[in-house]
């Protein structure tokens, strides 16, 4: 019997112990299996690492892998659920990578607080060699908070316009509330 997984995909200034990794695990181990990797802050690397993951888990090891993404993790996930078919959950992620000074100016007071190192805008620009357009709508859900203060909720819906969408007045683009969403989120993945 195949193994269902899932790969929680952290954002900018996080890491795989963050706040919603601890609640997706409490909440999700039982049905699936949860992987909270921390990420290198270099796209190609994290990209890279996410890529042999699932290609370990899903074509050798022949095991069901599901993503879940938060900002740029959000980003990540688009990306490789378009490579890989997978399913996925977004919470609020990051959408538009065509203005590296725009995003740069947004999350540059950003450190890390696992890494510690700032981001830098030469490995913001290296987003732009992963393409996220043309993915499988129907294989996500979008979650999204309209207070989010980092990106515009808006412009995300219409990215995902044929996608699942659940969005909720307020919050922030932490996702305030999160824990309320494991239900859906459960029931989206299986």
């Amino acid at each position: 019997m195949k193994e269902k997984i899932i790969i929680y995909i952290h954002g900018f200034a996080s890491s795989g112990q963050s706040e919603k990794a601890q609640i997706i695990k409490k909440n999700l181990s039982t049905s699936f299996r949860v992987l909270t990797p921390s990420l290198p802050y270099i796209p190609e690397l994290a990209i890279e690492s996410l890529e042999d993951m699932i290609k370990l888990l899903k074509y050798e090891l022949d095991q069901e892998v599901y993503l879940i993404g938060s900002s740029l993790g959000g980003f990540y996930a688009t990306y490789l659920s378009k490579i890989f078919n997978l399913k996925t959950v977004l919470i609020n992620p990051l959408v538009d990578v065509s203005d590296t000074d725009k995003l740069y100016s947004k999350i540059a007071d950003r450190e890390t607080e696992y890494f510690n190192c700032k981001i830098e805008k030469k490995n913001l620009s290296k987003l732009k060699n992963f393409s996220t357009t043309l993915f499988k709508q129907s294989n996500i859900l979008l979650l999204l908070q309209t207070g989010d203060d980092i990106f515009n909720y808006k412009e995300t819906m219409l990215a995902f316009s044929k996608s699942s969408i659940n969005v909720e007045d307020g919050g922030s683009h932490k996702y305030e509330g999160f824990e309320r969403k494991i239900s859906l989120i459960s029931k989206f993945l299986k």
